[in-house]
């Protein structure tokens, strides 16, 4: 019965981690989003503009286990799922002489909720191996206790 109190901790990572945020991933396979990083003058097919974005894609088993980092694309601010790469050599050359793109391009910061979410998998694993330990020491300890010996 000691051990049941002692497993809820596991209980409660375990739905922490299905929260609604986790929720917007895939059990399997690769989620994909675009982080906007400027605005640009180039005009869409739509009469929209297009926007410079970073591509990343979670991949998931369960959870969440890696981000990858696809690059930079051209986003339609009409809609944000649709997007293609950006062009390279000349052309980019161009859109940035042109003032439709910055030069240089600006960085992509991950925050850290990127690297919690986009981690979730190996942080539940790590928190499970550390609440595993403590219950073990712990069940170790009372042992020890009962049977007249040191605490270590």
């Amino acid at each position: 019965m000691p051990r049941i109190k002692l497993l809820l901790p596991v209980f409660m990572l375990l739905l922490g981690f299905s929260s609604p945020a986790s929720a917007a991933f895939p059990f399997f396979g690769s989620k994909e989003t675009v982080r906007v990083l400027a605005t640009t003058g180039i005009p869409a097919a739509d009469g929209s503009n297009f926007n410079l974005g970073r591509k990343l894609t979670f991949r998931a088993f369960l959870l969440p286990y890696v981000i990858e980092d696809g690059g930079y694309v051209l986003v339609q601010a009409s809609d944000p799922k649709k997007y293609s790469p950006l062009p390279t050599g000349h052309k980019l050359a161009t859109l940035q002489a042109n003032g439709y793109l910055p030069n240089p391009l600006p960085p992509l910061k991950l925050k850290f909720s990127d690297y919690l979410v986009g981690y979730a998998l190996w942080w539940l694993l790590l928190a499970i191996i550390v609440v595993h330990q403590t219950i073990v020491r712990r069940a170790a300890r009372e042992e020890a206790r009962e049977l007249g010996g040191e605490d270590f």
